[in-house]
């Protein structure tokens, strides 16, 4: 499907729309975290390696809003705490592990930067940032919400079973 709207090119570099085919930010991005994704957004076409950064620092505080009380352990920790506490799929913890081990040696020296980093590259980190908030954010919003409005009865049966899962702010009266 084509739009409507004008797009300027200058050779094979997409200067009109700026956001190119990345995607729009996931609706329940936090705001602090779009202002870096929509910058990102602003210039993957222009610059995919500067998009590509900006999104590797998104990922990096999308973890310490998810960890709150981990935000100062290693992006590695992070990803390793968000599968094994179930947050993230193991294959959203791959990818994580793949863009952090990329950034890791996209600038080894800070008068290098890595060449790999395209327009593929960098469109594929935006639908990594949605992924992640839609798993993290979106469904365990919407899985506390089915939780909260259960009878006090089943909230107890489920706390009894799986421990201490309800929802944040949604706790047992006592």
């Amino acid at each position: 499907m084509k739009c409507k709207n004008y797009s300027i090119w200058h050779g094979e570099q997409l200067i009109h729309p700026s956001g190119g085919n990345a995607p729009l930010p996931h609706a329940d991005l936090p705001e602090d975290l779009k202002k870096d994704y929509e910058e990102a957004r602003s210039i993957v076409s222009r610059s995919p390696r500067s998009a590509a950064a900006l999104l590797r620092l998104t990922i990096e505080k999308l973890t310490n809003t998810i960890l709150e009380e981990n935000k100062n352990k290693s992006l590695n920790s992070k990803i390793e705490l968000l599968v094994e506490k179930k947050v993230l799929r193991s294959e959203i913890g791959k990818a994580l592990h793949v863009v952090r081990v990329i950034g890791n040696n996209a600038v080894p020296n800070p008068a290098e930067i890595d060449l790999r980093d395209d327009i593929e590259i960098a469109v594929k980190l935006f639908k990594l940032v949605n992924m992640i908030v839609q798993e993290t954010i979106t469904e365990s919003r919407e899985i506390d919400s089915i939780i909260h409005n259960l009878p006090n009865g089943a909230k107890k049966n489920i706390e009894k079973r799986n421990g201490n899962m309800v929802p944040k702010g949604n706790q047992l009266d006592e």
